[in-house]
């Protein structure tokens, strides 16, 4: 569950802001994200409240995804990698395109592509927050971008388990690293993600999940080769 600021990765992201922080945390270019905007009193509204509920279910549910990681940019270069994830709180990992993001109990690790022949150049530290914590910070930090008097996005429902994000404040408002617009789509069943689909400066990101269960067992937990806690 190693990850940014909690809208950068689900808004902004998804599973590829996991694999960006990783590879950010071995280069030693990883700074501390800003803080979400604070979210101000009222209700929040019922399409926003019922993703809410679900993306809490997906990071507090035992599962694992084999995915599809796709970036098109707007001059039609396309990117394409796959990526493991798999969580069983408060364990966790992300493994795709040469990079390896993992939490172990309290302890956070992140790889990036080693040098000299090794597979993986490995760091860890002590996780900042509780697996607790860490859910309910997100869930804050979203709940004060998609509600309040000064939300970026509207919420709606786009079909069963899935909710389409649309700005609601003109896009030069908005910060760089947050997407323009975006659908996401969980398995009510397991929590796990089904599919996102998110517009972002000069890019979209779309991920598709291939293959999936619940709940998630050691081996798709497991580190791969090479890479250590």
């Amino acid at each position: 569950m190693l990850g940014d600021h909690p809208v950068w990765c689900a808004i902004g992201a998804g599973v590829v802001g996991a694999i960006v922080v990783a590879a950010l945390a071995v280069s030693g270019t990883l700074s501390s994200s800003s803080a979400p905007r604070p979210s101000s009193p009222g209700a929040v509204p019922p399409s926003a409240a019922a993703f809410l509920s679900a993306w809490r279910a997906h990071l507090t549910a035992s599962w694992s995804v084999d995915e599809v990681v796709e970036r098109t940019t707007t001059s039609g270069s396309t990117v394409r990698f796959q990526v493991h994830e798999a969580q069983d709180p408060p364990n966790s990992v992300s493994i795709g395109n040469g990079t390896v993001a993992a939490r172990r109990g309290a302890t956070e690790v992140a790889c990036g592509p080693g040098t000299g022949g090794s597979t993986y150049a490995c760091r860890s530290a002590p996780a900042p927050l509780s697996w607790q914590r860490d859910v309910d910070q997100q869930i804050a930090g979203l709940a004060a971008e998609v509600s309040g008097p000064r939300p970026y996005f509207s919420v709606h429902s786009a079909g069963k388990g899935c909710w389409a994000f649309t700005l609601v404040v003109p896009p030069q408002n908005v910060p760089v690293v947050l997407g323009r617009g975006a659908t996401f789509c969980l398995d009510l069943a397991t929590g796990a993600l089904r599919s996102s689909r998110v517009q972002r400066v000069g890019a979209v990101d779309q991920v598709t999940v291939v293959s999936g269960h619940a709940p998630a067992t050691a081996a798709d937990l497991a580190l791969p080769p090479g890479a250590s806690a």
